[in-house]
């Protein structure tokens, strides 16, 4: 339904539409919704992994990579930052053939465990559509015992937090506001921190 209001409202007034941020199962759901709902999906073991982004020559006059420092992205395609954590993914030859002709240009590309290809980055045409295999949120905030092959390093938070505030101008930029009701003040309601008499307000 969100991706079909934001289709919709791209074509109908551009600039207008909320922006869709798609990671992981995200990408591989944008990616069958736009085959028209078939299952794209192929076997791809990249279960913890960290890699450096392969950038298409598509991704020169992305929104998201002409929009990136120069140095963010040269942290991403020259250190193994990303994280992945999939076991599917889809093929070049698939999304060529089922994703693209729904105007969905691929940016990046990474090569899993098995050695075979599949898509990391790809972004929509006209639609403000931006999905990711990777985990941009696993380097400032996964911090599991288990999970210790992420990179937490100033480099990789600084990269990843950059993504992060591209998708808030990108919302931003829209200038569509939420509505809360005029008595709700999130002032008046404080989180107790359990076992103490501390309390804070999250903003």
């Amino acid at each position: 339904l969100l991706y079909n209001l934001v289709m919709e409202s791209a074509a109908d007034e551009p600039g207008s539409s909320v922006p869709i941020w798609a990671t992981c199962l995200g990408h591989q759901a944008v990616s069958d919704i736009a085959a028209g709902g078939v299952d794209v999906l192929d076997d791809f073991d990249s279960y913890g992994i960290e890699l450096s982004l392969e950038l298409t020559d598509a991704s020169s006059e992305s929104k998201l990579f002409t929009a990136m420092p120069d140095d963010i992205k040269e942290s991403l395609v020259s250190s193994n930052l990303t994280t992945n954590w999939h076991h599917y993914g889809i093929s070049l030859e698939t999304f060529e053939a089922s994703v693209a002709p729904e105007g969905f240009t691929l940016l990046s590309t990474n090569v899993g465990l098995q050695g075979k290809t599949f898509t990391s980055t790809m972004e929509h045409a006209t639609a403000p559509i931006t999905t990711v295999q990777w985990h941009p949120e696993a380097n400032l905030f996964d911090y599991s015992p288990s999970d210790d092959v992420v990179v937490h390093d100033t480099e990789a938070a600084g990269a990843m937090a950059w993504l992060a505030r591209y998708f808030v101008s990108q919302a931003r930029a829209t200038g569509v506001r939420g509505q809360r009701p005029a008595e709700y003040r999130v002032e008046d309601h404080p989180v107790a921190k359990a076992g103490t008499d501390y309390k804070y307000t999250i903003f």
